[in-house]
């Protein structure tokens, strides 16, 4: 079974969006939404009430019960959202569960939700493959910080960047 189709289980088998509905609008975002997923990282995004840190302690205790550990919250200031991250062991593999709690924003950098909607009807089979190896090329990279898959997205949606050497150069620019 792949990444993809395991975490498409484990958000099933957990019941997560269910789960996190209580709280506000739900959505997977990011690699499992775009059918791109190369580690055990799951992505949800939940338009929450503006006290995030209430809704955070909510969410915390619930995800608590069904297993997820090494929790963490903080508040990311630079984009106003709140994000939740912790573990979870499933079927023998550690999975990162990331939980944004944000308001609907129409920069995609603040609402990945909204960049799924924009974005998922570019992505073909082929931009995705390319995705897929252009996230396993710089994987061990810091060359784009904390907002590498959206760069690399962008890069192949937007700017139809095939190659590595290609790849490299437009990161340069960023």
């Amino acid at each position: 079974m792949s990444l993809q189709e395991q975490a498409e289980k484990l958000i099933a088998d957990l019941k997560l969006v269910e789960m996190l509905s209580a709280f506000g609008e739900t959505h997977v975002v990011g690699n499992v939404a775009f059918g791109t997923t190369t580690k055990a990282d799951v992505d949800i995004q939940v338009y929450a009430p503006a006290h995030y840190e209430d809704v955070a302690r909510d969410i915390v205790t619930k995800l608590s019960i069904i297993g997820l550990f090494d929790i963490r919250e903080r508040r990311l200031k630079k984009s106003k959202k709140y994000l939740i991250t912790g573990t979870f062991l499933y079927k023998e593999t550690e999975w990162a569960i990331d939980i944004t709690l944000t308001q609907p924003d129409t920069r995609y950098i603040r609402d990945s939700y909204r960049f799924l909607l924009d974005y998922s009807s570019k992505m073909t089979d082929e931009k995705r493959t390319q995705i897929i190896e252009f996230k396993e090329a710089f994987a061990d990279k810091k060359v784009t910080g904390d907002n590498a898959a959206f760069y690399i997205y962008t890069a192949v949606l937007d700017k139809n960047i095939s190659s590595i050497e290609q790849m490299q150069e437009y990161l340069k620019t960023l």
